[in-house]
């Protein structure tokens, strides 16, 4: 190339070097892998942000933030406990009772025995013999136990 010619910006320096980032002569050295310690983690120079990140203990499952806000209404509205009992057994009362709940209605607990109404003799002898697999139900879903089931038939009789 000529001195008249004009050289491109940049072609006037040397290959591989910059004004701002000199170029880096290889050496053996790095391409050896050495093996000083194991590779850490970018967590574990922050250790107090790993802390702050995650909950200080185990998160409450919903359901036990539902009953433990349920009993506080009842207090304060004054409600007690059998009719909330009652209450929970009067919602879930056909999935405890199966088909039976379609035939019969829980209407009050009284000395810890609940009390359903039938319709029909035929039912009142189904739940009899259901009973026992009821109150297991009720004590395993929402966590009371009752002493038994008292039925009572509400059909006139002939």
């Amino acid at each position: 190339m000529s001195g008249d010619e004009q050289k491109p910006p940049g072609e006037d320096r040397k290959e591989g070097t910059s004004e701002k980032y000199p170029a880096k002569k290889a050496s053996e050295s790095d391409y050896q892998v050495t093996r000083k310690s194991p590779v850490k983690s970018v967590w574990n120079n922050w250790k107090e942000m790993d802390s702050r990140a995650l909950p200080s203990r185990a998160p409450e499952p919903v359901a036990a933030l539902q009953e433990s806000f349920r009993k506080r209404l009842e207090h304060v509205l004054g409600i007690s406990e059998p009719e909330s009992q009652l209450h929970s057994i009067q919602r879930e009362w056909s999935a405890l009772a199966g088909l039976l709940g379609n035939h019969s209605e829980p209407i009050e607990i009284k000395d810890g025995r609940l009390v359903v109404v039938v319709r029909q003799s035929v039912y009142a002898q189904e739940l009899q013999l259901h009973s026992r697999s009821i109150l297991k139900a009720i004590e395993k879903t929402l966590g009371f136990r009752l002493q038994g089931i008292q039925i009572r038939s509400s059909g006139f009789r002939k």
